[in-house]
């Protein structure tokens, strides 16, 4: 909904847009601004920063993670605001009941399992999410520090007040209208769920409705909506109310009503609200509460279990120690900040004037950058960007006060040009004894760009070593990777790098990960070991694994379609050891041109976790699944990740056998068509011991998920 905004009526009600770029409206000391950004991909590090904080890797398909709306009281500080990740947490902490949907019913047959788990989240998204409030305090309309005496709390309170429904229906004109979608998922084309936020400001006032919107095909439709009213009033405290409604019906129970059965008919979710019954419905008030605060600071008070015994038993003495938190020694207190990024401890030590050095005691330098929408601008933005984080991060390292650090990680849009800069960086992390160095100069794909070379240096610390889009040739990875006590080494993109030689004692690896050097030509690894974990992706490479006697994890990634035959041929000398192995590549190059002769896939007799990539549009799939399954007698897990590229094929039927291993089974992907049914249905034909079957149409995969 587009809404032309009168100059005059602006000027009339006391109101001015925004002359600063930002999209909003400041009126009677409210600033209220809308910020709509784009979709959050697995390209950015703040996909994958939600994901590890939420515990999680289900996210709906489109989150507009920086896309939010803000209400601040400037007197008071009093903060409204609306974002999606404080919604995906609600989202988390509730976990409603899955909803199942028709398809379900093909999924669970009658023989084995007997425990069937279609999955282990709410897929839809479901939050009770109201809003977020906070307390934010502009230095120039509050002056902290010892003169502050106070502090506010924010909370919401249930009330009998209800919302002046005479007053909203009054037609005034509309100052500003906006509207934010913060996340939407398409339920793998079983419905919808969408969360979104609209903002409308009056001259008497703002009103904002959350809504989230629910629509699983043929089996239940959900509304939830949260309705915020605040009049502009001259208080020091604004007044809002928030009602929130929880509507809820079944498709079932709408059609016993006369109500239409079919999907198109409830595409907007304002026409049939009134069909849906009331699950939930409160009205609250927003309470600001003022609280005293002392000089004294935080207070920490220890009490011996033992004590806390003897004084539950009704002992005299009272052992309680307290005193303040600024008291505890600089070890103590930097290993609490070594839990935070450096611009969280920064902030923590700007909150008390005792603490403004203390961040420089963090033993985690983490330099991350929140880089979404940053290939977006122009190039003079971004280089003043660039010199901007590398001013941060060379003034940080400078006033770092201690002699040895945990972990350093460069992350920033850096090449050749910031060599000096990077040079000194590497110069710091060697002399400060850093165990853990992530190198990650994230480029655009552009081949007139000259990578960072990776230059010398001790190492002699070093235990995880990272580097992405940094040029190493062989001679140096072969350095590298002879550093005392590197356990962890990471190579991606690496242009420079044709070649790759390790043999050797002296070389202490446990993890070696090599991805997207497309200029490599031989990898040879003998005489290693501890190496435990190898995994590479890219084209098809020559591959030499010699006497590698703890290798027992393999992950192989590639698009050639010679990719996996090519590799199991390589790999003959590690089979019998393998006990984890991922293969992410379409199968049917395991297939020749006679569609019932299969390639015969090795024999893998240690193998017990396996993670493979199928496409269920392929009609040889059964044939290769039946070929790992021959391969792999003790296997007891396997994750399948399924892709389809068309519907509607049939799939060649594989001859009966019978896997006495196999206990656990998760699918991600699945679709509702007969080619995945068939798969469901092979594997419960053919593991006679199963346990668990787990079907996510989420086609997407984790570590530690399995």
């Amino acid at each position: 909904m587009e809404v032309e905004v009168d100059e005059k009526e602006l000027t009339a009600a006391g109101a001015e847009l925004f002359s600063d770029g930002r999209h909003g409206v400041r009126i009677h000391g409210w600033e209220i601004e809308t910020r709509k950004r784009s979709i959050l991909n697995s390209s950015t590090h703040k996909l994958e920063l939600w994901e590890k904080k939420l515990e999680t890797c289900h996210m709906p398909e489109m989150i507009f993670g920086d896309s939010c709306l803000v209400l601040k009281h400037v007197e008071s500080g009093t903060t409204i605001h609306f974002n999606a990740f404080d919604a995906l947490i609600g989202w988390k902490k509730e976990a409603l009941p899955l909803v199942e949907v028709p398809a379900a019913a093909k999924w669970k047959f009658r023989c084995k399992p007997s425990e069937l788990a279609i999955l282990d989240y709410d897929y839809t998204f479901t939050t009770p999410y109201g809003g977020s409030e906070t307390i934010t305090l502009d230095e120039d309309n509050h002056e902290g520090g010892e003169g502050s005496k106070e502090t506010c709390i924010l909370h919401w309170e249930d009330c009998k007040e209800k919302f002046d429904v005479v007053a909203l229906a009054y037609k005034e004109p509309i100052l500003f209208y906006d509207e934010v979608v913060l996340y939407e998922d398409g339920l793998a084309d079983n419905g919808v769920s969408l969360l979104t936020v609209k903002v409308k400001v009056m001259p008497s006032g703002w009103f904002v409705l959350l809504r989230f919107w629910l629509r699983v095909d043929g089996v239940l439709m959900r509304l939830r909506d949260t309705r915020m009213h605040c009049p502009f009033e001259n208080n020091v405290y604004p007044t809002i109310l928030r009602e929130s409604c929880w509507r809820e019906a079944t498709f079932k129970a709408l059609a016993a009503k006369g109500y239409p059965t079919e999907a198109a008919a409830y595409n907007d979710p304002s026409i049939i609200s009134q069909r849906l019954p009331v699950v939930m419905k409160k009205t609250q008030k927003l309470k600001n509460e003022i609280q005293p605060q002392t000089d004294e600071g935080c207070k920490v008070i220890f009490c011996h279990k033992q004590t806390r015994k003897r004084l539950s038993d009704g002992a005299r003495k009272k052992i309680v120690r307290d005193f303040n938190i600024t008291d505890l020694p600089d070890e103590i207190f930097s290993n609490i900040l070594s839990c935070l990024s450096v611009k969280d401890a920064a902030r923590v030590c700007l909150s008390r004037k005792a603490w403004l050095e203390c961040w420089t005691l963090s033993k985690n330098l983490c330099f991350s950058s929140d880089m979404s929408g940053y290939s977006s601008l122009d190039d003079e933005t971004k280089e003043n960007m660039r010199n901007g984080y590398t001013r941060l991060v060379s003034d940080a390292i400078s006033k770092c006060r201690l002699r040895e650090i945990v972990k350093f990680h460069i992350c920033f849009d850096l090449d050749s040009s910031h060599k000096s800069n990077i040079d000194d960086w590497l110069q710091f992390a060697d002399q400060h004894k850093v165990r853990n160095l992530v190198l990650e100069l994230i480029r655009p794909f552009n081949p007139s760009i000259v990578n960072y070379s990776f230059p010398k240096i001790t190492g002699e610390s070093l235990q995880v070593l990272v580097l992405e889009n940094v040029d190493l040739d062989g001679e140096m990875f072969q350095c590298v990777s002879c550093f005392k006590g590197l356990e962890q080494l990471s190579v991606k993109r690496a242009n420079g790098l044709t070649h790759i030689s390790m043999c050797g004692s002296l070389v202490c690896l446990k993890s070696l990960v090599v991805r997207c050097c497309y200029n490599l030509e031989k990898i040879e690894i003998c005489d290693l070991p501890r190496l435990a974990f190898f995994e590479f992706e890219g084209r098809s490479v020559c591959l030499d694994l010699q006497r590698v006697p703890k290798l027992v994890k393999v992950s192989l990634l590639g698009s050639d379609p010679e990719f996996f035959g090519f590799y199991f041929k390589q790999l003959v000398p590690c089979l019998a050891q393998i006990r984890k192995l991922k293969i992410e590549n379409s199968l049917s190059c395991l297939i020749s041109e006679d569609e019932n002769a299969v390639f015969r896939v090795p024999q893998f007799p240690k193998l017990e976790r396996l993670k493979l990539l199928i496409s269920a549009d392929d009609k040889s799939v059964l044939l290769q699944l039946a070929s790992f399954l021959d391969a792999c007698p003790r296997m007891r897990k396997l994750w399948l990740k399924v892709r389809f590229l068309e519907m509607g094929t049939k799939l060649l039927h594989a001859q009966g056998r019978v896997h006495n291993s196999l206990k656990k089974v998760k699918v991600n992907g699945f679709s509702d068509c007969q080619a995945a049914v068939d798969i469901i249905r092979f594997i419960q034909e053919t593991a006679v011991k199963l346990e668990s079957l787990q079907i996510d149409p989420v086609a997407i995969w984790g570590e530690k998920q399995f």
